[in-house]
């Protein structure tokens, strides 16, 4: 309760704490001039400081964070993309993406990992467990599709390959979209 003298509100002492968090992320004092590269960069950090803080995520979905980290995270972000001849509304719509592409992506492995936890089971008795099920119904021959990529490919869930896959996804999608205007 002796929180509440510095902090009105519940809601208050959550802002606070996630622009403390957000000070976690190492910026430099200016974008390069390379507005993918910057945007990869920050997109990095801000994954491995949603990996670090996993409660973070639902918060971040709660309102905006106009803390003084959570305004320098957004400026930087915001100025790799100034000088491209972008409307306004275009830089802050790229900026949201991004961002919801980073904290839909930790919020989905998040989940993951929790179900997992939850069972008391490590990784590797938790895939162990899924496989008889997993058999079964590609046996069906209903998922001809599933069944050939997941017996193909080891690398499914490798973490930081699937987030740059999709950033990539993202990054290119924004090229293009600047590239039309």
């Amino acid at each position: 309760m002796s929180l509440y003298w510095y902090v009105s509100s519940k809601q208050g002492l959550f802002d606070l704490v996630r622009d403390a968090v957000y000070g976690e992320i190492e910026l430099p004092a200016h974008p390069s001039g390379d507005w993918r590269a910057d945007l990869r960069m920050v997109a990095v950090q801000m994954r491995a400081m949603l990996r670090r803080h996993p409660w973070l995520s639902a918060l971040l979905n709660s309102r905006p964070s106009f803390g003084p980290n959570g305004l320098r995270y957004a400026e930087f972000c915001l100025a790799a993309l100034d000088g491209l001849g972008l409307a306004p509304a275009t830089m802050i719509s790229i900026f949201e993406t991004i961002d919801g592409y980073i904290v839909g992506y930790v919020q989905t492995k998040t989940a993951e990992e929790a179900a997992r936890r939850q069972s008391g089971m490590t990784e590797q008795e938790w895939r162990k467990a899924l496989e008889p099920y997993l058999r079964q119904a590609t046996a069906t021959g209903r998922y001809p599709t599933f069944a050939r990529l997941v017996t193909q490919d080891t690398s499914l869930n490798d973490e930081t390959t699937g987030f740059a896959f999709g950033l990539d996804c993202v990054l290119d999608g924004i090229a293009a979209r600047i590239a039309r205007s």
